[in-house]
């Protein structure tokens, strides 16, 4: 059974979840004009300040940079953190 410390109330979490839609509205309002290469280096910080690839939730603007790019997936690998996935060749039988 979790401990108490660790119980998040309902409350709490909607309070979180409009925090991270505020963040995210403020992120895109100001963030609008920039190129790729500026939001890139945004998730490329945060995976230097981490020293791993970051989560999508640990990059405030995730939703404005997936919007431009596509999944999660694609921001990496267009970023350089992550070699882009090979496709499978179509069996031909």
């Amino acid at each position: 059974m979790p401990s108490e410390e660790n119980i998040i109330s309902r409350e709490e979490k909607r309070g979180l979840n409009l925090e991270r839609k505020t963040l995210e509205d403020k992120f895109a309002e100001e963030h609008k004009n920039d190129s790729n290469e500026e939001l890139l280096d945004i998730v490329r910080k945060k995976a230097e300040e981490l020293g791993r690839l970051p989560k999508k939730h640990e990059v405030i603007g995730f939703v404005c940079i997936k919007m431009r790019f596509g999944p999660w997936p694609r921001v990496l690998e267009k970023a350089g953190l992550k070699a882009p996935k090979e496709k499978n060749p179509k069996n031909k039988g």
